[in-house]
Protein backbone atom coordinates (compact mmCIF):
# COMPACT_ATOMS: atom_id res chain seq x y z
CA UNK A 1 0.00 0.00 0.00
CA UNK A 2 1.53 3.31 -0.90
CA UNK A 3 2.34 5.81 1.49
CA UNK A 4 0.38 9.07 2.22
CA UNK A 5 3.06 12.11 1.79
CA UNK A 6 2.11 15.34 3.43
CA UNK A 7 3.51 18.14 1.18
CA UNK A 8 6.11 20.54 2.70
CA UNK A 9 3.66 23.77 1.84
CA UNK A 10 0.89 22.17 3.65
CA UNK A 11 -1.43 25.48 5.06
CA UNK A 12 -3.21 23.04 7.64
CA UNK A 13 0.46 23.33 9.28
CA UNK A 14 0.72 27.29 9.17
CA UNK A 15 -1.53 29.38 12.28
CA UNK A 16 -0.81 32.53 11.28
CA UNK A 17 -0.20 34.72 8.32
CA UNK A 18 0.31 32.36 4.55
CA UNK A 19 1.45 35.51 2.66
CA UNK A 20 2.30 38.97 3.49
CA UNK A 21 0.13 40.99 4.82
CA UNK A 22 -0.87 44.50 3.24
CA UNK A 23 1.47 45.73 6.12
CA UNK A 24 4.46 43.89 4.33
CA UNK A 25 4.21 41.50 7.10
CA UNK A 26 4.31 37.75 7.69
CA UNK A 27 3.88 36.53 10.85
CA UNK A 28 2.90 32.78 12.11
CA UNK A 29 3.96 29.30 13.35
CA UNK A 30 4.55 26.42 11.39
CA UNK A 31 4.26 22.80 12.39
CA UNK A 32 6.56 20.17 11.35
CA UNK A 33 5.76 16.50 10.88
CA UNK A 34 7.59 15.03 13.74
CA UNK A 35 5.70 17.84 16.03
CA UNK A 36 8.37 20.68 16.47
CA UNK A 37 7.04 23.86 15.92
CA UNK A 38 8.55 27.20 14.68
CA UNK A 39 7.88 31.08 14.91
CA UNK A 40 8.71 32.77 11.46
CA UNK A 41 8.77 36.86 10.73
CA UNK A 42 9.20 38.18 7.14
CA UNK A 43 9.29 41.98 5.74
CA UNK A 44 9.19 43.33 2.64
CA UNK A 45 12.57 45.19 1.63
CA UNK A 46 12.04 48.30 0.05
CA UNK A 47 12.73 47.40 -3.97
CA UNK A 48 16.34 49.00 -3.83
CA UNK A 49 17.96 46.54 -1.32
CA UNK A 50 19.50 43.46 -2.12
CA UNK A 51 16.91 40.81 -0.92
CA UNK A 52 13.14 41.95 -1.16
CA UNK A 53 12.13 39.64 1.92
CA UNK A 54 13.53 39.22 4.72
CA UNK A 55 13.49 37.94 8.42
CA UNK A 56 13.88 34.96 10.68
CA UNK A 57 12.98 31.66 11.89
CA UNK A 58 12.81 30.75 15.40
CA UNK A 59 12.81 27.42 17.44
CA UNK A 60 9.89 27.24 20.20
CA UNK A 61 10.38 25.40 23.46
CA UNK A 62 8.14 22.41 23.82
CA UNK A 63 7.72 22.96 27.08
CA UNK A 64 6.52 27.06 27.97
CA UNK A 65 5.83 28.00 23.64
CA UNK A 66 8.77 30.46 24.17
CA UNK A 67 11.55 30.63 21.87
CA UNK A 68 14.26 27.96 22.79
CA UNK A 69 17.07 29.55 24.38
CA UNK A 70 20.53 28.04 23.97
CA UNK A 71 24.07 28.33 25.24
CA UNK A 72 26.75 29.10 22.50
CA UNK A 73 30.35 28.91 23.57
CA UNK A 74 32.67 30.56 21.52
CA UNK A 75 36.03 32.18 21.84
CA UNK A 76 36.08 36.21 22.79
CA UNK A 77 39.08 37.71 22.53
CA UNK A 78 40.08 40.10 24.73
CA UNK A 79 42.05 43.57 24.85
CA UNK A 80 45.22 43.82 27.13
CA UNK A 81 44.84 45.82 30.03
CA UNK A 82 45.65 49.72 29.33
CA UNK A 83 46.16 50.30 33.13
CA UNK A 84 49.85 48.86 33.89
CA UNK A 85 48.91 48.89 38.02
CA UNK A 86 45.53 47.24 37.36
CA UNK A 87 47.67 44.38 35.24
CA UNK A 88 50.04 44.20 37.97
CA UNK A 89 47.06 43.75 40.54
CA UNK A 90 45.42 40.98 38.80
CA UNK A 91 48.53 39.43 37.52
CA UNK A 92 48.82 38.75 41.69
CA UNK A 93 45.57 37.28 42.47
CA UNK A 94 46.67 35.40 39.30
CA UNK A 95 43.84 36.42 36.71
CA UNK A 96 45.35 38.60 34.21
CA UNK A 97 45.22 37.72 30.79
CA UNK A 98 47.54 38.75 28.05
CA UNK A 99 47.01 39.64 24.44
CA UNK A 100 47.40 36.08 23.04
CA UNK A 101 44.83 34.70 25.57
CA UNK A 102 41.28 33.68 24.51
CA UNK A 103 38.55 33.44 27.01
CA UNK A 104 35.97 30.63 26.52
CA UNK A 105 32.43 32.01 27.93
CA UNK A 106 29.01 30.48 26.91
CA UNK A 107 26.85 33.19 25.48
CA UNK A 108 22.60 32.62 25.97
CA UNK A 109 21.34 32.94 22.30
CA UNK A 110 17.63 32.51 20.64
CA UNK A 111 17.55 28.88 18.37
CA UNK A 112 16.84 31.16 15.49
CA UNK A 113 18.24 31.65 11.79
CA UNK A 114 17.86 34.16 9.38
CA UNK A 115 15.57 33.94 6.13
CA UNK A 116 15.87 36.05 2.97
CA UNK A 117 14.58 36.02 -0.47
CA UNK A 118 14.60 37.52 -3.76
CA UNK A 119 10.86 36.78 -4.66
CA UNK A 120 7.53 37.99 -2.60
CA UNK A 121 5.51 34.86 -3.75
CA UNK A 122 3.62 33.10 -1.12
CA UNK A 123 3.94 29.68 -2.30
CA UNK A 124 8.01 30.42 -2.63
CA UNK A 125 7.88 31.76 0.87
CA UNK A 126 6.34 28.68 2.38
CA UNK A 127 8.60 26.86 0.93
CA UNK A 128 11.56 28.38 2.21
CA UNK A 129 10.05 28.17 5.70
CA UNK A 130 9.49 24.61 5.57
CA UNK A 131 12.90 23.86 4.97
CA UNK A 132 14.71 26.39 7.17
CA UNK A 133 12.35 24.68 10.04
CA UNK A 134 13.58 21.38 9.15
CA UNK A 135 17.26 22.39 9.20
CA UNK A 136 16.86 24.65 12.22
CA UNK A 137 15.06 21.75 13.94
CA UNK A 138 18.18 19.04 13.32
CA UNK A 139 20.59 21.16 14.55
CA UNK A 140 18.83 21.86 17.70
CA UNK A 141 17.53 18.52 18.02
CA UNK A 142 19.35 17.29 21.09
CA UNK A 143 18.29 20.52 23.09
CA UNK A 144 14.10 20.24 21.59
CA UNK A 145 15.01 16.64 22.78
CA UNK A 146 15.93 17.16 26.58
CA UNK A 147 13.56 19.85 26.84
CA UNK A 148 10.64 17.56 25.67
CA UNK A 149 11.86 14.76 28.21
CA UNK A 150 10.86 17.04 30.96
CA UNK A 151 8.07 18.60 29.88
CA UNK A 152 6.17 15.88 27.32
CA UNK A 153 4.11 12.67 28.75
CA UNK A 154 5.29 9.74 26.57
CA UNK A 155 1.93 9.13 24.94
CA UNK A 156 2.13 12.92 23.36
CA UNK A 157 5.34 12.29 21.71
CA UNK A 158 5.51 11.33 18.16
CA UNK A 159 7.37 8.05 17.81
CA UNK A 160 9.98 10.10 15.75
CA UNK A 161 10.17 11.94 18.49
CA UNK A 162 10.73 9.46 21.18
CA UNK A 163 13.45 7.04 18.90
CA UNK A 164 15.20 10.55 18.99
CA UNK A 165 14.94 11.23 22.68
CA UNK A 166 15.81 7.69 23.70
CA UNK A 167 17.12 5.38 20.88
CA UNK A 168 20.66 6.17 22.12
CA UNK A 169 19.56 5.13 25.49
CA UNK A 170 17.56 2.26 24.49
CA UNK A 171 20.22 0.55 21.86
CA UNK A 172 22.91 0.92 24.82
CA UNK A 173 21.03 -1.11 27.27
CA UNK A 174 20.01 -3.49 25.42
CA UNK A 175 23.55 -4.78 23.66
CA UNK A 176 27.38 -3.78 23.67
CA UNK A 177 27.66 -4.67 20.84
CA UNK A 178 28.59 -1.25 18.49
CA UNK A 179 26.98 -3.23 15.11
CA UNK A 180 23.93 -4.43 17.21
CA UNK A 181 22.78 -0.81 18.57
CA UNK A 182 23.21 0.47 14.67
CA UNK A 183 20.90 -2.22 13.51
CA UNK A 184 18.55 -1.58 16.50
CA UNK A 185 19.04 2.28 15.73
CA UNK A 186 17.95 1.75 11.94
CA UNK A 187 14.81 -0.47 12.87
CA UNK A 188 13.57 2.09 14.80
CA UNK A 189 14.39 5.11 12.37
CA UNK A 190 12.18 2.75 9.61
CA UNK A 191 9.22 2.18 11.93
CA UNK A 192 9.16 5.96 12.61
CA UNK A 193 9.28 6.88 8.90
CA UNK A 194 6.38 4.34 8.24
CA UNK A 195 4.66 5.30 11.39
CA UNK A 196 1.91 8.15 11.15
CA UNK A 197 3.17 11.60 12.57
CA UNK A 198 0.91 11.13 15.38
CA UNK A 199 1.26 10.64 19.37
CA UNK A 200 1.87 7.70 20.23
CA UNK A 201 -1.40 7.17 22.93
CA UNK A 202 -3.27 7.84 19.28
CA UNK A 203 -1.81 5.48 17.39
CA UNK A 204 -4.13 2.50 16.50
CA UNK A 205 -3.90 -1.56 15.14
CA UNK A 206 -5.13 -0.14 12.34
CA UNK A 207 -1.93 2.26 12.21
CA UNK A 208 0.59 -0.54 12.85
CA UNK A 209 -1.15 -2.42 10.34
CA UNK A 210 -0.74 -0.21 7.84
CA UNK A 211 3.39 0.18 8.91
CA UNK A 212 3.97 -3.58 8.55
CA UNK A 213 2.11 -3.90 5.01
CA UNK A 214 4.92 -1.25 4.26
CA UNK A 215 7.35 -3.24 6.08
CA UNK A 216 6.77 -5.99 3.95
CA UNK A 217 8.70 -9.61 5.55
CA UNK A 218 10.54 -8.06 7.72
CA UNK A 219 7.61 -6.44 9.55
CA UNK A 220 7.70 -8.76 12.45
CA UNK A 221 11.71 -7.71 13.05
CA UNK A 222 10.41 -4.18 13.31
CA UNK A 223 7.40 -4.27 15.67
CA UNK A 224 9.35 -6.61 18.27
CA UNK A 225 11.87 -4.11 18.83
CA UNK A 226 9.01 -1.64 18.72
CA UNK A 227 7.72 -3.01 21.05
CA UNK A 228 10.42 -3.23 23.55
CA UNK A 229 11.75 0.20 22.69
CA UNK A 230 8.24 1.37 24.17
CA UNK A 231 8.48 -1.12 27.08
CA UNK A 232 11.84 0.44 28.14
CA UNK A 233 10.39 4.02 27.87
CA UNK A 234 7.50 3.57 29.73
CA UNK A 235 10.05 2.09 32.22
CA UNK A 236 12.50 4.61 32.25
CA UNK A 237 9.96 7.49 32.59
CA UNK A 238 8.11 5.76 35.10
CA UNK A 239 5.14 5.57 33.00
CA UNK A 240 3.10 2.44 34.66
CA UNK A 241 -0.40 3.56 32.64
CA UNK A 242 1.43 3.47 29.52
CA UNK A 243 -0.18 1.26 26.26
CA UNK A 244 1.94 -0.29 24.14
CA UNK A 245 0.05 -0.95 20.99
CA UNK A 246 3.08 -2.59 19.55
CA UNK A 247 2.55 -5.23 22.18
CA UNK A 248 -1.41 -6.00 21.80
CA UNK A 249 -0.78 -6.17 17.95
CA UNK A 250 1.83 -8.91 18.56
CA UNK A 251 -1.01 -10.42 21.17
CA UNK A 252 -3.72 -10.67 18.41
CA UNK A 253 -1.38 -11.50 15.68
CA UNK A 254 0.82 -14.56 16.86
CA UNK A 255 3.78 -15.40 14.42
CA UNK A 256 2.79 -18.35 12.37
CA UNK A 257 6.02 -20.30 12.87
CA UNK A 258 5.47 -20.00 16.76
CA UNK A 259 2.98 -21.24 16.97
CA UNK A 260 3.14 -24.18 14.64
CA UNK A 261 6.22 -25.04 16.19
CA UNK A 262 4.56 -25.31 19.55
CA UNK A 263 1.58 -27.04 18.50
CA UNK A 264 3.99 -29.63 16.65
CA UNK A 265 6.38 -30.05 19.27
CA UNK A 266 3.48 -31.05 21.60
CA UNK A 267 2.26 -33.39 18.91
CA UNK A 268 5.17 -34.72 17.66
CA UNK A 269 7.22 -35.30 20.96
CA UNK A 270 5.29 -39.23 21.16
CA UNK A 271 3.07 -39.91 18.40
CA UNK A 272 5.13 -39.20 15.20
CA UNK A 273 6.31 -41.74 13.05
CA UNK A 274 7.52 -43.19 9.51
CA UNK A 275 3.75 -43.85 7.45
CA UNK A 276 3.93 -47.08 5.45
CA UNK A 277 5.04 -45.22 2.10
CA UNK A 278 7.37 -43.19 4.07
CA UNK A 279 8.93 -46.54 5.10
CA UNK A 280 8.63 -47.85 2.02
CA UNK A 281 10.82 -45.28 0.23
CA UNK A 282 13.25 -45.39 2.88
CA UNK A 283 14.20 -49.10 2.85
CA UNK A 284 14.05 -49.17 -1.11
CA UNK A 285 16.82 -46.43 -0.60
CA UNK A 286 18.56 -48.38 1.60
CA UNK A 287 18.35 -51.14 -0.28
CA UNK A 288 19.66 -49.66 -3.61
CA UNK A 289 22.97 -48.41 -1.49
CA UNK A 290 24.18 -51.60 -0.42
CA UNK A 291 28.02 -49.96 -1.41
CA UNK A 292 27.10 -47.15 0.82
CA UNK A 293 28.35 -46.96 4.18
CA UNK A 294 26.42 -43.88 5.44
CA UNK A 295 23.50 -46.33 4.99
CA UNK A 296 24.50 -48.73 7.31
CA UNK A 297 23.91 -46.13 9.85
CA UNK A 298 20.63 -45.76 8.89
CA UNK A 299 19.65 -49.05 8.80
CA UNK A 300 21.35 -49.37 12.46
CA UNK A 301 19.35 -46.24 14.10
CA UNK A 302 15.77 -47.90 12.29
CA UNK A 303 15.66 -51.40 12.53
CA UNK A 304 18.36 -51.90 15.76
CA UNK A 305 17.23 -48.88 18.09
CA UNK A 306 20.70 -47.35 18.31
CA UNK A 307 21.96 -43.65 18.57
CA UNK A 308 24.13 -42.28 16.10
CA UNK A 309 27.02 -42.70 18.55
CA UNK A 310 26.23 -46.57 19.07
CA UNK A 311 25.67 -47.20 15.20
CA UNK A 312 28.61 -45.43 14.73
CA UNK A 313 30.72 -47.30 17.29
CA UNK A 314 29.02 -51.27 16.20
CA UNK A 315 31.80 -53.15 14.07
CA UNK A 316 31.43 -56.19 12.20
CA UNK A 317 32.93 -58.74 14.93
CA UNK A 318 29.95 -57.98 16.95
CA UNK A 319 27.79 -58.77 14.09
CA UNK A 320 27.10 -63.11 14.63
CA UNK A 321 24.51 -65.52 13.00
CA UNK A 322 22.53 -67.57 14.75
CA UNK A 323 22.35 -71.58 14.19
CA UNK A 324 19.77 -72.75 12.73
CA UNK A 325 17.73 -69.73 11.76
CA UNK A 326 19.63 -68.06 8.40
CA UNK A 327 17.13 -65.15 9.05
CA UNK A 328 18.49 -64.09 12.55
CA UNK A 329 21.43 -61.72 13.10
CA UNK A 330 23.14 -61.60 17.06
CA UNK A 331 24.54 -58.04 17.81
CA UNK A 332 26.61 -58.39 20.69
CA UNK A 333 26.02 -55.24 22.96
CA UNK A 334 27.43 -54.06 26.24
CA UNK A 335 26.30 -51.08 28.48
CA UNK A 336 28.45 -51.01 31.42
CA UNK A 337 27.63 -47.43 32.36
CA UNK A 338 24.29 -47.65 33.00
CA UNK A 339 22.52 -48.58 36.50
CA UNK A 340 21.06 -51.51 37.33
CA UNK A 341 22.84 -55.25 37.36
CA UNK A 342 21.86 -55.85 33.66
CA UNK A 343 25.15 -54.64 31.54
CA UNK A 344 24.71 -57.62 28.15
CA UNK A 345 22.49 -55.87 25.74
CA UNK A 346 22.63 -58.29 23.17
CA UNK A 347 19.94 -58.74 20.92
CA UNK A 348 18.37 -60.51 18.19
CA UNK A 349 17.52 -58.98 14.67
CA UNK A 350 15.10 -60.47 11.95
CA UNK A 351 13.85 -59.61 8.18
CA UNK A 352 15.30 -56.72 6.39
CA UNK A 353 18.08 -55.51 8.28
CA UNK A 354 19.07 -59.14 8.38
CA UNK A 355 19.17 -58.64 4.16
CA UNK A 356 21.06 -55.65 4.04
CA UNK A 357 23.59 -56.72 6.55
CA UNK A 358 24.34 -60.09 4.90
CA UNK A 359 24.38 -57.95 1.44
CA UNK A 360 26.40 -55.49 2.51
CA UNK A 361 29.21 -57.97 4.01
CA UNK A 362 29.29 -59.95 0.40
CA UNK A 363 30.00 -56.58 -1.48
CA UNK A 364 32.98 -56.22 1.30
CA UNK A 365 34.17 -59.75 0.08
CA UNK A 366 33.60 -59.00 -3.33
CA UNK A 367 35.84 -55.94 -2.85
CA UNK A 368 38.63 -57.93 -1.77
CA UNK A 369 38.53 -57.72 2.07
CA UNK A 370 39.21 -60.85 3.65
CA UNK A 371 36.82 -61.79 6.87
CA UNK A 372 39.46 -60.86 9.43
CA UNK A 373 39.63 -57.25 8.14
CA UNK A 374 36.35 -56.50 7.86
CA UNK A 375 35.51 -58.30 11.27
CA UNK A 376 37.91 -55.17 12.83
CA UNK A 377 35.76 -52.56 10.61
CA UNK A 378 33.10 -50.86 11.17
CA UNK A 379 29.17 -51.18 10.15
CA UNK A 380 28.71 -47.51 9.14
CA UNK A 381 31.41 -45.54 7.51
CA UNK A 382 32.27 -43.11 4.91
CA UNK A 383 30.91 -43.23 1.68
CA UNK A 384 33.62 -43.89 -0.39
CA UNK A 385 35.77 -45.59 2.10
CA UNK A 386 34.36 -48.63 4.05
CA UNK A 387 37.69 -48.81 6.23
CA UNK A 388 37.26 -45.19 7.25
CA UNK A 389 34.42 -44.89 10.43
CA UNK A 390 32.03 -42.78 10.48
CA UNK A 391 30.90 -39.84 12.62
CA UNK A 392 28.14 -39.56 14.83
CA UNK A 393 27.23 -36.21 13.66
CA UNK A 394 27.88 -36.97 9.77
CA UNK A 395 25.14 -39.67 10.52
CA UNK A 396 22.66 -37.60 12.20
CA UNK A 397 22.91 -34.97 8.76
CA UNK A 398 22.24 -38.12 6.83
CA UNK A 399 19.32 -39.19 8.53
CA UNK A 400 17.48 -36.00 7.95
CA UNK A 401 18.54 -35.35 4.57
CA UNK A 402 17.11 -38.77 3.95
CA UNK A 403 13.98 -38.70 5.19
CA UNK A 404 13.70 -35.31 3.32
CA UNK A 405 14.72 -37.81 0.60
CA UNK A 406 11.78 -40.22 1.11
CA UNK A 407 9.06 -37.93 1.23
CA UNK A 408 9.33 -36.53 5.07
CA UNK A 409 7.90 -32.71 5.04
CA UNK A 410 8.56 -30.28 7.53
CA UNK A 411 6.17 -30.49 9.70
CA UNK A 412 7.23 -33.94 10.64
CA UNK A 413 10.58 -32.90 11.69
CA UNK A 414 9.42 -29.42 12.91
CA UNK A 415 8.30 -30.64 16.51
CA UNK A 416 11.35 -32.83 17.39
CA UNK A 417 13.81 -30.24 17.14
CA UNK A 418 14.49 -29.50 20.53
CA UNK A 419 15.85 -33.52 21.19
CA UNK A 420 19.60 -33.84 21.55
CA UNK A 421 19.93 -36.98 18.79
CA UNK A 422 18.53 -34.55 15.91
CA UNK A 423 15.32 -34.42 14.51
CA UNK A 424 15.61 -37.39 11.87
CA UNK A 425 17.30 -40.05 14.66
CA UNK A 426 14.03 -39.29 17.20
CA UNK A 427 11.67 -40.33 14.52
CA UNK A 428 13.55 -42.84 13.40
CA UNK A 429 13.79 -44.52 17.03
CA UNK A 430 10.22 -43.50 17.62
CA UNK A 431 9.11 -45.76 14.60
CA UNK A 432 11.15 -48.36 15.72
CA UNK A 433 9.66 -48.26 19.46
CA UNK A 434 6.01 -48.11 17.15
CA UNK A 435 6.64 -51.16 15.41
CA UNK A 436 7.68 -53.10 18.40
CA UNK A 437 5.03 -52.11 20.71
CA UNK A 438 2.16 -53.00 17.49
CA UNK A 439 3.42 -54.96 14.71
CA UNK A 440 5.50 -57.34 17.42
CA UNK A 441 2.41 -57.33 19.96
CA UNK A 442 5.11 -56.25 22.97
CA UNK A 443 2.88 -53.58 23.84
CA UNK A 444 1.52 -55.69 27.27
CA UNK A 445 5.63 -56.15 27.84
CA UNK A 446 7.28 -52.77 28.40
CA UNK A 447 10.43 -54.65 29.71
CA UNK A 448 11.00 -56.44 26.84
CA UNK A 449 10.94 -53.03 24.64
CA UNK A 450 13.17 -51.31 26.77
CA UNK A 451 15.29 -53.95 26.43
CA UNK A 452 15.40 -53.84 22.78
CA UNK A 453 16.04 -50.41 23.03
CA UNK A 454 19.30 -50.69 24.99
CA UNK A 455 17.63 -48.35 27.86
CA UNK A 456 17.98 -49.20 31.55
CA UNK A 457 15.79 -51.89 33.19
CA UNK A 458 16.26 -50.33 37.04
CA UNK A 459 12.64 -50.13 37.46
CA UNK A 460 11.89 -53.35 35.51
CA UNK A 461 12.22 -56.04 38.47
CA UNK A 462 10.48 -59.19 38.85
CA UNK A 463 10.24 -60.45 42.36
CA UNK A 464 13.71 -59.62 43.64
CA UNK A 465 15.68 -60.38 39.93
CA UNK A 466 15.97 -58.46 37.28
CA UNK A 467 14.92 -60.06 34.40
CA UNK A 468 17.09 -61.72 32.04
CA UNK A 469 16.91 -61.33 27.96
CA UNK A 470 19.82 -62.75 27.12
CA UNK A 471 19.26 -67.00 27.50
CA UNK A 472 18.26 -69.04 25.40
CA UNK A 473 14.59 -69.18 26.12
CA UNK A 474 14.34 -65.04 26.50
CA UNK A 475 16.36 -65.06 22.99
CA UNK A 476 14.43 -66.99 21.63
CA UNK A 477 11.07 -65.47 22.90
CA UNK A 478 12.57 -62.05 21.50
CA UNK A 479 12.91 -63.58 18.63
CA UNK A 480 9.58 -65.14 18.11
CA UNK A 481 8.50 -61.70 18.91
CA UNK A 482 10.62 -60.17 16.16
CA UNK A 483 9.30 -62.48 13.52
CA UNK A 484 5.77 -61.00 13.92
CA UNK A 485 6.70 -58.08 11.94
CA UNK A 486 5.93 -59.30 8.54
CA UNK A 487 5.09 -55.95 7.10
CA UNK A 488 7.58 -56.00 4.36
CA UNK A 489 7.54 -59.79 3.86
CA UNK A 490 5.29 -61.32 1.47
CA UNK A 491 2.20 -63.36 3.00
CA UNK A 492 1.50 -66.70 2.03
CA UNK A 493 -1.63 -68.90 2.94
CA UNK A 494 -1.75 -72.81 3.42
CA UNK A 495 -4.92 -74.66 3.56
CA UNK A 496 -2.80 -78.15 3.51
CA UNK A 497 -1.30 -77.57 6.97
CA UNK A 498 -4.49 -78.30 9.24
CA UNK A 499 -4.44 -81.25 11.34
CA UNK A 500 -7.95 -82.10 12.83
CA UNK A 501 -7.83 -84.77 16.04
CA UNK A 502 -11.44 -86.01 17.43
CA UNK A 503 -11.06 -86.03 21.65
CA UNK A 504 -13.78 -86.88 23.92
CA UNK A 505 -13.97 -82.99 25.33
CA UNK A 506 -14.34 -82.37 21.43
CA UNK A 507 -12.46 -81.59 18.23
CA UNK A 508 -8.90 -80.66 18.13
CA UNK A 509 -7.62 -78.27 14.70
CA UNK A 510 -3.99 -77.74 15.00
CA UNK A 511 -2.50 -75.50 12.24
CA UNK A 512 0.97 -75.78 11.17
CA UNK A 513 2.71 -73.59 9.99
CA UNK A 514 5.16 -74.29 6.33
CA UNK A 515 7.70 -72.22 7.08
CA UNK A 516 9.14 -69.65 9.98
CA UNK A 517 9.70 -67.46 7.27
CA UNK A 518 6.26 -66.34 6.90
CA UNK A 519 3.64 -65.32 8.93
CA UNK A 520 0.81 -68.01 9.44
CA UNK A 521 -2.66 -66.85 9.60
CA UNK A 522 -5.87 -68.84 9.80
CA UNK A 523 -9.46 -68.04 9.28
CA UNK A 524 -12.51 -69.82 10.61
CA UNK A 525 -15.69 -70.29 11.92
CA UNK A 526 -17.33 -71.55 14.66
CA UNK A 527 -20.64 -72.35 15.87
CA UNK A 528 -21.31 -72.82 19.85
CA UNK A 529 -24.38 -74.20 21.47
CA UNK A 530 -25.04 -72.25 24.73
CA UNK A 531 -23.04 -73.82 27.25
CA UNK A 532 -20.08 -74.27 24.68
CA UNK A 533 -16.20 -72.87 24.36
CA UNK A 534 -13.33 -72.70 22.27
CA UNK A 535 -10.06 -72.40 23.43
CA UNK A 536 -7.65 -70.82 21.24
CA UNK A 537 -3.89 -71.08 21.90
CA UNK A 538 0.12 -70.81 20.40
CA UNK A 539 3.16 -72.01 22.23
CA UNK A 540 4.63 -68.14 21.31
CA UNK A 541 1.61 -66.17 21.47
CA UNK A 542 -0.92 -65.50 18.89
CA UNK A 543 -3.34 -62.53 18.26
CA UNK A 544 -6.91 -63.11 17.32
CA UNK A 545 -9.59 -61.53 16.19
CA UNK A 546 -12.86 -62.46 17.30
CA UNK A 547 -16.38 -61.43 15.41
CA UNK A 548 -19.74 -62.35 17.10
CA UNK A 549 -22.20 -62.98 13.85
CA UNK A 550 -25.77 -63.39 15.26
CA UNK A 551 -27.91 -66.35 14.15
CA UNK A 552 -31.54 -66.43 14.19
Amino acid sequence: MKKKTISATDLSRYHGDISLNEKGKMTGTYQLEDGCIVKYSLTLQQPTSQYLVRGSISLLDPSSGAILRIKDRSGIATKPAKNHKATDAAQEDGSAETSNQVQSKSVIKDARVAVVSYSSDPENLRKIISEKAKALCNQYQLLLLDSADKSVPTERMTFSLASALMSANYTKSSSKNPETQHRKELRLKRMANVLPKTEIGKLSLNDVKMACNELGRQWLTYVREACRFLDFIFQMRRDSSGYNVFSEYLRRNPTRSKRDTLRLQKDASNSDILSLKEEKTLNQIISDGIDNGLLMGVLLIKEAGFSSTEACALMWKHVLPVADAPDVLLIRYRRNEIAGAVHDYSFPITGFPVEILLARKNWLLNQGFSEEKIADMHVASEQKDPSIPLAPRVLTATCRNLLHNAGVGYAKLAGLTDYQQGAGITLLLQTFQHHLENACHLKNDPAAVLFLQHKSLVNMLQANHYRCFTDTTARHYLITALRRDKRFLKEERHAKCIKKKKKQSGEQIEIIPESSKYRTHATFRVHLEPGQSVMISAPNGCFVAVKNLATA
